[in-house]
């Protein structure tokens, strides 16, 4: 079976028909399929244009049994619901990553709020406004991803299509 992959004739129109029954002559226009050049195709020499009723159900019936045949062991339902399991998995996996950065910056606040006594005594190399500065840097760090991990929840529990 050879698929047309794309129409490369020219679509013309035609002027004038004649009816039948009462061989009356109406001016109008009926469109058709004409090939750019007929040496090209040596086979076809004979037709040099296609009226759209003859050949549109021909190309249509071709290209819907080349669907159904690539279509034939795929289930669209299926494919849908394993990309939402790829899609789901993907953002868990982003927000564990995003909630491992959070625990990082905890950790490190942690720190660096251990070490305010010592800074408070100068025994710290760090004075106690930079370590109180760093400590504020880190706070909204954390707010900052704390903002990042819901909205990324959200848009996991709103992103679903149902089948």
């Amino acid at each position: 079976m050879r698929i047309m992959r794309k129409n490369s004739g020219i679509r013309a129109l035609l002027n004038g028909r004649t009816i039948k029954k009462t061989r009356e002559r109406k001016s109008g226009r009926t469109s058709a399929y004409k090939r750019p050049s007929t040496r090209q195709n040596a086979q076809y020499r004979e037709a040099k244009q296609h009226l759209p009723n003859v050949i549109e159900p021909i190309v249509f019936d071709a290209v819907a049994d080349y669907i159904e045949m690539l279509l034939k062991d795929e289930d669209i339902c299926d494919k849908i619901e394993n990309y939402q399991k790829k899609d789901k998995k993907t953002k868990e996996r982003e927000i564990e990553m995003e909630k491992h950065e959070l625990a990082k910056t905890r950790k490190k606040i942690a720190v660096l709020e251990s070490h305010i006594p010592d800074a408070m005594s100068v025994e710290y190399p760090i004075s106690l406004e930079e370590l109180m500065s760093s400590i504020y840097k880190y706070k909204k760090l954390e707010e900052i991803q704390k903002g990042i991990i819901s909205q990324r929840e959200k848009e996991m529990g709103e992103k679903r299509l149902f089948i």
